[in-house]
C-alpha cells in the first residue's frame, strides 16, 4: 500500500470533494444510501449541479479501462484532475482492502489510516 501524499493537504485542495471521497468509500463497502439524493439543485429557472460527478466518471473509466480523460498520457492531463483521480483511487483502494476479511492494518500507509479513521469518526 503506497503513500500517496498528505491526507490533510489533499481535502484542503480547491477542487477535491470530501462529500465525493467519503461516497467512494461507502461504495467500495456496499452502502448505497445516497443513491437516490441527487446532485442537482432547482432554483426557479436556475439549475445546479455538482461538478464531482464528472470527476467520477474520469475515474471510473480510468479504473475500468486505464484510459486518461485527455489524450495522451499522464503528462497530458490537467494536474487538478490528476490529483483528484489520484485521491479517489487512493480512496478505493484503502477501503477495497479493508474490506478484505485478512486485511493487515500495518501495510497501510499513514495517509490511508488518516482517511479510515477521519471517515469513521464523523470528521468529515
Amino acid at each position: 500500500m503506497g503513500e500517496s501524499g498528505d491526507f490533510q493537504q489533499l481535502f484542503r485542495l480547491r477542487n477535491c470533494k470530501k462529500k465525493l471521497i467519503e461516497s467512494i468509500a461507502r461504495w467500495v463497502e456496499g452502502d448505497s444510501s445516497d443513491s437516490k439524493k441527487s446532485s442537482w439543485t432547482f432554483e426557479g429557472d436556475n439549475v445546479r449541479t455538482i461538478p464531482a460527478s464528472a470527476i467520477f466518471q474520469m475515474w471510473n473509466h480510468y479504473r475500468k479501462t486505464g484510459e486518461w480523460p485527455e489524450s495522451g498520457g499522464w503528462a497530458n492531463q490537467p494536474l487538478d484532475v490528476l490529483v483528484q483521480i489520484g485521491a479517489m483511487q487512493t480512496v478505493y483502494d484503502t477501503y477495497t482492502y479493508k474490506k478484505q476479511k485478512d486485511a493487515d492494518w500495518s501495510k497501510f500507509s499513514g495517509t490511508q489510516l488518516e482517511i479510515i479513521r477521519s471517515l469513521e469518526s464523523g470528521q468529515h
